[in-house]
């Protein structure tokens, strides 16, 4: 994945959500929630994280992490863990990850690789 394409995915995300919420409550103010999020989420050192991460995995790779989201989400309310962090949630994300082993493993490991390796 080249540089920009996370940011570009997750801020994407973040629009939409925002903009259905502005279009359900007939309310545009909502739409400043996207630039809190967006400033909230991302900085110079994530930007780098993410990027290095990223350009670690290969096809193989985002499939996995894709198939763990999607088994992620039928389990519980992703969003809702995201911005309210919680002991279930928690354990819901390491079922996955464990079910998913040892595949996730080597996600985590090239992850970290990515990240630390210079």
């Amino acid at each position: 994945m080249g540089y920009g394409m996370m940011p570009a995915i997750v801020s994407g995300y973040y629009a939409a959500k925002y903009s259905v919420e502005a279009l359900e409550k007939g309310d545009y103010e909502a739409l400043k929630k996207y630039e809190i999020e967006m400033r909230k989420r991302f900085n110079r050192r994530m930007n780098y994280a993410f990027r290095r991460i990223f350009e670690s995995l290969d096809n193989k790779d985002l499939d996995m992490l894709i198939k763990m989201a999607n088994e992620l989400e039928d389990r519980t309310d992703v969003d809702d863990l995201m911005n309210h962090p919680s002991i279930p949630g928690l354990f819901h994300a390491l079922n996955v990850f464990f079910e998913n082993l040892p595949g996730s493993g080597r996600l985590l490991a090239k992850g970290f690789k990515g990240v630390f390796s210079f």
